[in-house]
């Protein structure tokens, strides 16, 4: 239930290999606040719930202006479930995260750019770039199994898997399992942006592979991508403040850099 804030590691090759459940790059379950917080390495999980933040965001959780990072020759491979570039799974809320350059290698059911599944979560202003490899279910650009609000995100790579893959949501209507119980969601995207490369197979993946994909433009040109995506990713972060001003988002994503862009204060 406490805060973490301005803890980034960012220096050096590092590297988080566990065969437990929960295992994050800042922490393994969150229920408090994680802010502007940064976590550069390789993960190689063997058990469920993994994040390059967190393991796990619970429902009072909020991770906000924080990224997963990885050198040139890093990677995430699981053999466990739920795995996501900033949470494994969410309840809770994710704003203005990023994963710039990330491989997900060869990662099981319920696998997302950000989180991998949502269940009564929120996920704003969030941008996924790199590839994700699976031959599993449930695989999604920005969340594998949508079961919540994701609002104003945006992804470029190349993405596959076998049932529900989506360069944005895996399923907006997923039925998963959690502690042997399954679990039935619904959830939407609004306001989304994604441009999808092939995979090795030659194959581009729908925005939604199970679900309403409306929400989602689809760019067709990929140097049009980042344009777009800025407007996107701000404009959901405005959207955020005006929803939920007790629990503002003071950092806004600089459109005069380089891209894929990082945060700054605003």
């Amino acid at each position: 239930d406490g805060t973490i804030e301005n803890c980034s590691i960012l220096e050096g090759e590092n590297s988080v290999t566990s065969s437990g459940d929960y295992i994050g790059g800042i922490a393994g379950e969150n229920n408090g606040r994680i802010i502007n917080s940064h976590y550069l390495g390789e993960l190689s999980f063997s058990g469920d719930f993994n994040g390059g933040i967190a393991g796990a965001n619970g429902k009072n959780g909020y991770i906000m202006a924080s990224s997963f990072q990885m050198n040139d020759d890093d990677y995430i491979e699981s053999s466990g479930d739920y795995d996501g570039g900033i949470a494994g799974y969410n309840e809770g809320n994710i704003v203005a995260c990023y994963v710039p350059k990330a491989s997900f290698y060869d990662t099981k059911v319920c696998s997302g750019g950000i989180a991998g599944a949502s269940n009564d979560g929120r996920i704003y202003a969030c941008y996924f770039s790199g590839d994700i490899s699976s031959n599993e279910d449930y695989i999604g650009g920005i969340t594998g199994a949508n079961g919540g609000i994701l609002s104003g995100c945006g992804f470029i790579g190349s993405i596959e898997g076998d049932e529900y893959v989506g360069s944005i949501a895996g399923s907006n209507t997923p039925t998963i399992e959690i502690d042997r119980d399954e679990i039935e969601m619904t959830g939407s995207v609004e306001d989304s942006v994604s441009f999808t490369r092939p995979d090795q197979w030659g194959d581009t993946a729908d925005a939604v592979g199970e679900g309403d994909s409306s929400g989602v433009i689809v760019i067709a040109e990929e140097e049009n991508f980042w344009g777009e995506a800025l407007k996107v990713l701000n404009s959901a972060i405005d959207d955020w403040n005006s929803a939920y001003p007790e629990n503002p988002c003071r950092y806004r994503y600089e459109t005069s850099g380089a891209n894929p862009p990082k945060l700054i204060e605003a």
